[in-house]
């Protein structure tokens, strides 16, 4: 029999899979906590009435089968009253360690959840999911469209005095609070949790869109020419993982348009958006016109653009053009380039 200290994983990042239908998020129930009343103002009138509305909820929303993932914060209470709750609630539960849970890890209890750790990071119908108590500032995928849950800010309608409020304004569309202070004192599904990120992401993406299809003067822009800097390969025509992650990184920092340049000008834009360039739909203006050359190309776009704007070409091809930067057409666009190419254009966060 292994014990408590083994049972305990410090860090799961093992993908696990999970049904869509099926599964549950929350966090920061507290538990017993009389203080919490006071902080989040939660609608209820002692511990015991909160005790009970939250397990009502909970069952309300959870099947006897369904599997929920708690963020944290679980209970403040007794060895006894933790397993009187426990012994009341609906579904599989897995118990992400939040910052007053750790001092009850030896504790016999847990093992009547289905696994605690640290944290994790599973699959539900494809969706990669990092699991963590806390809101991360960076977070591997996060500009690979992979989402992060957290609670501990008890964000919400009726929650204002958490010392992290102020820093949520930092975070990425993709992430969202599963706290109960934010969804009803109730867990959300993961449908629920689907629809609200998908929302922050076209509210993000439209907010995006607006700023930078009017470039207005000012507003940086990015010349891409796609062979040698994104797709290394031409028999696959496959973007690269890593050149693909520092594009999203340079235009996230820079807060630049894309506008393409070279052969794949001569590809449709919108239909670039819905396939091999989804990925930056929300940033691709559009595409320099046919030209004698890519520098001849790019003149012409910025006299008809409207506004004067900081630019720089990211091309594998030889262009004289000092704001021009020549990648290796064998590792594309490095961490290196981002940098000059940040050093030419500036940074929105500067």
């Amino acid at each position: 029999m292994i014990d408590n200290e083994q049972y305990i994983q410090c860090v799961d990042n093992v993908y696990r899979t999970f049904e869509p239908d099926n599964v549950w998020f929350t966090s920061d129930t507290h538990f017993y906590h009389e203080n919490i009343l006071k902080f989040c103002s939660r609608p209820f009138k002692d511990i015991e009435e909160m005790n009970h509305e939250l397990v009502r909820r909970w069952n309300e929303t959870v099947p006897p089968d369904g599997v929920v993932f708690h963020l944290g914060d679980f209970a403040f209470a007794s060895p006894e009253e933790w397993n009187d709750i426990l012994g009341q609630l609906n579904g599989q539960i897995y118990l992400i360690l939040g910052n007053h849970d750790f001092k009850q890890i030896k504790q016999g209890f847990m093992r009547r959840f289905a696994h605690v750790t640290q944290q994790m990071t599973i699959r539900v119908g494809g969706q990669a999911i990092v699991l963590n108590h806390n809101p991360f500032l960076c977070y591997g995928g996060a500009y690979r469209r992979v989402w992060q849950l957290f609670g501990h800010v008890h964000s919400g309608p009726a929650s204002h005095r958490g010392l992290d409020l102020p820093r949520l304004n930092m975070l990425f569309p993709l992430q969202y609070d599963v706290g109960v202070d934010n969804n009803d004192y109730r867990p959300v599904s993961f449908k629920e949790v689907k629809e609200r990120i998908e929302a922050q992401v076209q509210m993000a993406g439209s907010q995006k869109t607006e700023s930078v299809s009017l470039m207005s003067s000012g507003v940086p822009v990015v010349f891409l020419d796609v062979d040698g800097v994104l797709v290394l390969d031409p028999t696959t025509g496959q973007l690269a993982d890593g050149p693909s992650s520092h594009l999203s990184w340079l235009l996230q920092e820079s807060g630049a348009g894309l506008v393409l340049i070279g052969g794949w000008t001569a590809f449709d834009i919108e239909e670039l958006k819905k396939g091999s360039l989804k990925e930056y739909s929300q940033c691709l203006v559009g595409a320099t016109p046919r030209a004698s050359s890519y520098t001849e190309s790019v003149a012409q776009w910025l006299s008809t653009s409207g506004g004067k704007h900081p630019y720089v070409i990211l091309s594998a091809a030889s262009i004289s053009d000092d704001r021009a930067i020549a990648i290796n057409p064998q590792n594309g666009l490095s961490r290196d380039d981002v940098q000059k190419a940040i050093g030419l254009i500036g940074s929105k966060n500067k």
